[in-house]
């Protein structure tokens, strides 16, 4: 039985410097001033476990892999809730958080952004993913699947909820676990009208990541803290038992290796 997790983000202070190996790409950016009265908020609802039906076998053969196409929402689609049990479904547009965390049978979220801080966050999702087998597009695709990232000014869910989206990986027999096996997630970035890109920036690739499959690690200089400290995917932070569900992994031993785990999710370009 395939597990998945679900994610809260929640904004924090910003951490650029590295203290640990990561996938080598240029820390420096430049953007506005971080909005300061949000800093310090405490987690809610931070990380819950929730049942998933068996997927098919995930591929093993990275040159398999089909480049894996994110939509980045920021226009303010509806999304509704699901029929019954649990649903996460970017094409038809359903999702369970639409109940279960928002309390709806339907959302219209609020867009949100000018076209520059569009623009830098899609920016710095392309750097960040930029050797993997993923694209970006902020025009609705017309076939095939494709992830949903919402990114949206809408305050809903709990007062401190800034990010949610189910983690897509699960363990399996051998150790190395299986990743990014739906490949028509959703991901939420709530509730930041007012807030400077260069957070909304790093929450979003903090929950995109979580649909291909990483969990919440310690080290604050990583983009996968659970408050998304830092600015890069890292090769060696420890995860973070107290905001995984009972120290939930899925490979074995202690750490994360991240640029590892999005080549097994995502192959590489």
């Amino acid at each position: 039985m395939r597990r998945a997790l679900l994610c809260c983000l929640l904004l924090a202070s910003c951490a650029d410097s590295a203290d640990e190996a990561d996938d080598g790409i240029d820390e420096t950016d430049v953007d506005e001033p971080e909005d300061l009265s949000l800093q310090g908020l405490d987690p809610a609802d931070d990380v819950d476990l929730v049942p998933v039906l068996d997927d098919a076998p995930p591929v093993t053969d990275l040159a398999l892999l089909p480049t894996q196409v994110v939509y980045v929402n920021f226009s303010g689609p509806i999304i509704y809730e699901c029929s019954s049990g649990y649903c996460n479904d970017a094409v038809n547009r359903r999702h369970h958080y639409i109940r279960d965390t928002f309390g709806r049978h339907s959302l219209d979220f609020s867009s949100w952004g000018t076209s520059a801080q569009r623009a830098t966050v899609v920016d710095f999702l392309k750097s960040r993913f930029s050797k993997y087998r993923v694209s970006f597009t902020t025009t609705k695709p017309t076939s095939g699947e494709y992830t949903m990232l919402v990114i949206s000014s809408s305050a809903v869910g709990p007062t401190s909820l800034r990010g949610k989206a189910d983690t897509d990986c699960h363990a399996t027999a051998d150790g190395q676990g299986a990743f990014n096996t739906i490949r028509r997630d959703i991901a939420f970035v709530v509730r930041v009208g007012g807030v400077s890109s260069s957070w909304v920036k790093r929450y979003a690739a903090h929950e995109l990541a979580h649909t291909f499959g990483l969990l919440h690690v310690v080290s604050s200089s990583d983009l996968m803290h659970y408050k998304s400290y830092g600015y890069s995917f890292t090769s060696g932070s420890s995860y973070d038992n107290a905001h995984n569900p009972a120290g939930y992994r899925c490979v074995a031993g202690g750490t994360q290796n991240e640029p590892a785990l999005l080549t097994k999710a995502l192959g590489l370009k």
